[in-house]
């Protein structure tokens, strides 16, 4: 995720429907896939959690003096743990490590939504520093325990939209053995897999 991102009118929605998957029950890890002047809605958007838009509304007003924005994510609930080093995409594997090592940190009672948030989503045959890889999920949701909730940040892909996110939840279903959600909305697509 790309500091300009932060706050956008996708994040409304991503932190929306985190936050619905989440409950009263879980804690959120953002596996924020951070990269080294976002349009802002006017108005709060249909459908959008108050308490996202009242935190984001505050955000805004902040972010010009902020060098690192994902940062302040915290402070939307108690509940979020955020993955925050800078993600290269040569050194994956060790990022995705650091994911590893924090969900194996944990309680065992503590139960977790793990938020991937590329900027683009899941990569095809040519992966970016943009994209999650399917070996990167495998190891999150390795690491993962029972009643944990995976959520991943999806764009639109160049094809119809039904075709992909189809395509998608496939590949997802495959890796995984769950049955896949996915959350629609204008150019994006949230997957959601239950361990």
């Amino acid at each position: 995720m790309r500091n300009e991102f932060y706050g956008d009118r996708r994040d409304l929605w991503k932190w929306t429907v985190a936050l619905r998957e989440a409950g009263p029950g879980r804690k959120i890890l953002h596996v924020a896939m951070l990269h080294s002047t976002p349009k802002r809605p006017r108005q709060m958007p249909r459908d959008i959690d108050e308490r996202v838009w009242r935190f984001f509304t505050q955000e805004w007003e902040c972010l010009d003096a902020e060098s690192s924005r994902c940062s302040r994510i915290g402070q939307l609930s108690d509940g979020i743990r955020l993955i925050s080093q800078p993600f290269d995409n040569k050194h994956r594997s060790e990022y995705f490590g650091c994911v590893v090592a924090a969900l194996s940190s944990r309680s065992r009672e503590e139960r977790y939504v793990v938020l991937i948030d590329p900027d683009t989503g899941i990569a095809g045959s040519k992966p970016t520093s943009k994209h999650v890889c399917l070996r990167d999920l495998e190891m999150v949701w390795n690491a993962m325990l029972t009643d944990d909730v995976l959520l991943i940040y999806q764009h639109n892909a160049h094809v119809e939209k039904q075709r992909w996110i189809r395509e998608k939840k496939k590949t997802l279903a495959e890796l995984s053995g769950s049955l896949i959600k996915d959350y629609s909305h204008s150019d994006v697509c949230y997957f959601v897999l239950h361990k």
